[in-house]
């Protein structure tokens, strides 16, 4: 090749350029920009993963709070029953029964809106996930 970069070598790659294939140069270009793309959405893959589990935790946490207050809502309608079985009214008992009818109110509320909050969890994690493949789907 001579200093001003022509030469036979140089005509011979440009002559024979479709024949060789792409350069090793633009192989490792290419190559790395896979590279980059894949480690990407490996990263948003590990994200979703761990949202996914902060989510499911979350939800198992408000099961459990649900399943107690369902607990305790039995529970008081056992003490409340108990109360009515016993025959006499005096005001001890007449009190501690508007007491435990109040408490079973209060936590049937909490369950209602316990069981809301879950609903909207879900709700949003569902969106979440929709508006995650629309743009996997776009990209």
């Amino acid at each position: 090749m001579k200093d001003d970069g022509t030469g036979f070598m140089k005509d011979f790659l440009i002559s024979f350029k479709d024949e060789l294939g792409p350069s090793a140069a633009d192989i490792t270009a290419e190559d790395r920009d896979t590279i980059r793309e894949q480690r990407q959405r490996l990263i948003e893959a590990e994200n979703q993963l761990q949202q996914a589990e902060t989510l499911s935790s979350q939800r198992e946490e408000e099961m459990q709070e649900v399943e107690d207050l369902r607990r305790k809502i039995e529970q008081t309608d056992a003490k409340i029953a108990a109360i009515q079985d016993e025959h006499g009214s005096n005001i001890e008992s007449e009190t501690e029964l508007s007491r435990l009818k109040e408490l079973k109110k209060n936590y049937q509320k909490d369950l209602e809106n316990k069981k809301k909050r879950i609903g909207l969890a879900y709700k949003k994690s569902k969106n979440q996930r929709k508006r995650k493949r629309k743009r996997t789907s776009q990209g």
